[in-house]
């Protein structure tokens, strides 16, 4: 199914006329208009859902999605959106008004439509799921210390391994409403530690340990493990990168589950 995302942040010197679909029509939308003035990163700031037209961008981007086909709707970051907002009240509610607007657009279409959040925006929103960060094995967040899932393997490999700890599947679906569909994923926030880095950095057969390990862990615990087709370039530190696939011509890195051989491994996951 095509995921559609809605980004948490734009450029500074965002501007764009957009073909929305529904009853919003075409629409331009300015940074401006749609940002909390609080930096996102050197390029981009938070996307404010307490302010008007906040909420037509994101009405406006996911009307399009819905209509090109897309069955799943993802809030990007929904957690430090509304700590960014001006008033994380209004924008909580807004996010479950723009739920509701896209829920009635796909029915008058006939189209039916997913949608994904955090833990945090479950508690506002009725979501269909929660995406989780995986957290393998951090070690400078300190809420994530207690998740380290490090499993030595002598003479395989690299030696070790990691998969999901039992206890990261625990906790999340006690937080999260009955019924609403837990999904880990493989983030890529911080090239030091984060859950690419620790994927990148085993051997194909280690590579594989993580993934069937993790798969049955979140299978037992009702939840569910959102395997890498590829990763995001650039984003792992040469140094770290173990397996040759994963080193492009340039130097640069990348994990693509094609070019490393992983496809066969992950339809076979027991997820």
């Amino acid at each position: 199914m095509l995921v559609g995302a809605l980004s948490e942040g734009v450029r500074p010197n965002y501007s764009e006329m957009l073909h929305c679909g529904g009853t919003l029509g075409d629409r331009q939308f300015s940074a401006d208009a749609i940002i909390s003035h609080r930096r996102q990163s050197q390029i981009s700031l938070w996307v404010d859902l307490a302010k008007p037209d906040a909420a037509a961008f994101y009405t406006c981007v996911a009307e399009s999605y819905i209509d090109g086909g897309f069955a799943i709707i993802c809030f990007e970051a929904p957690v430090l959106v509304l700590r960014n907002s001006s008033d994380p009240a209004a924008a909580a509610m807004t996010y479950e008004a723009v739920r509701a607007a896209l829920a009635r657009h796909a029915d008058q279409h006939g189209r039916g439509v997913y949608f994904l959040g955090d833990p945090e925006l479950a508690k506002h929103v009725r979501l269909d799921g929660v995406l989780v960060p995986s957290r393998f094995y951090h070690t400078m967040l300190a809420s994530a210390l207690k998740y380290q899932n490090k499993i030595e393997r002598p003479g395989i490999g690299v030696g070790y391994a990691y998969a999901r700890s039992p206890l990261t599947v625990h906790d999340t679906m006690r937080g999260i409403p009955c019924g609403t569909k837990a999904f880990f994923a493989v983030d890529n926030w911080d090239p030091q530690q984060d859950d690419l880095k620790r994927f990148m950095e085993l051997d194909l057969e280690s590579r594989r340990f993580l993934t069937d390990k993790s798969a049955e862990i979140e299978r037992q615990g009702g939840a569910h493990f959102v395997i890498p087709i590829d990763g995001c370039a650039g984003c792992t530190p040469l140094a770290a990168v173990f397996d040759r696939c994963e080193i492009l011509k340039d130097g640069s890195t990348e994990y693509n589950a094609v070019r490393c051989g992983d496809l066969v491994a992950i339809r076979n996951a027991p997820n």
